[in-house]
């Protein structure tokens, strides 16, 4: 953790502090013990607050600064390249319009096969094709105006289900890497954003109890010593 919270060590060593002052110091030397204490333990709050807050700034701008890989490589496409990707973008947008007549399951059904069986190219031609894919799939939803919301829902979750595991399959090995680099720094900023607020809240409120009771302390012996007000 970039900042040390200390807490544990620190409510030990006030501790240690008190109880040797009540068992070696007259009462009003103890008292300003308690006060010293009491000074520390504010001053201990202050600090903590002001530490947790620049270590929690630091780590939403890592977050914020953390580059997501690009969600597709680029490729150098030659013109036949290109031409055979549009025409097989025509196939699977033809094969959705034949597979409308048995409803969001079929369609669903088409793309998961061109994900299991097709080849590469066809598989590339479905990923950068996907929003004509989305807009022509959810034109082909019969249903009636009521359902339809809901229908289009489960379809379109399928068919991202489906892009995303046609992406996987055609991630370089290179872009496998930088995918897991993000996703275990971010994972690793995101633990220690929330470790960071748990252990500062527990230390806080730790501290807090016993600042608490040492000031009813206090203030309990201050009270005694000035005797009864009438």
């Amino acid at each position: 953790m970039r900042f040390n919270l200390n807490a544990g060590e620190q409510l030990n060593t006030w501790k240690k502090q008190l109880d040797y002052a009540k068992k070696n110091y007259k009462a009003d030397a103890l008292e300003q013990e308690k006060q010293k204490v009491i000074n520390e333990m504010q001053n201990y709050l202050s600090t903590l607050d002001a530490g947790v807050s620049k270590a929690s700034s630091e780590i939403e701008k890592e977050l914020s600064e953390l580059e997501r890989p690009v969600a597709i490589q680029q490729r150098n496409l030659s013109a036949d390249e290109i031409t055979q990707l549009n025409y097989k973008t025509k196939v699977i947008l033809s094969q959705l319009q034949g597979a409308a007549a048995g409803g969001a399951n079929d369609i669903s059904g088409v793309l998961k096969d061109i994900v299991e069986q097709g080849d590469t190219q066809t598989r590339w031609a479905l990923v950068d094709s996907i929003h004509e894919v989305y807009a022509t799939a959810e034109k082909l939803i019969d249903a009636p105006a009521e359902a339809k919301s809901n229908v289009w829902g489960r379809l379109k979750s399928q068919i991202d289900e489906q892009y995303n595991t046609a992406m996987d399959s055609l991630k370089t090995p290179e872009k496998l890497a930088a995918d897991q680099a993000y996703t275990e720094k971010k994972s690793e900023l995101e633990n220690e954003r929330f470790n960071l607020s748990f252990s500062s809240n527990n230390a806080k409120s730790n501290v807090e109890y016993e600042l608490n009771s040492l000031r009813g302390d206090f203030f309990s012996s201050e009270s005694e010593k000035q005797g009864p007000h009438f």
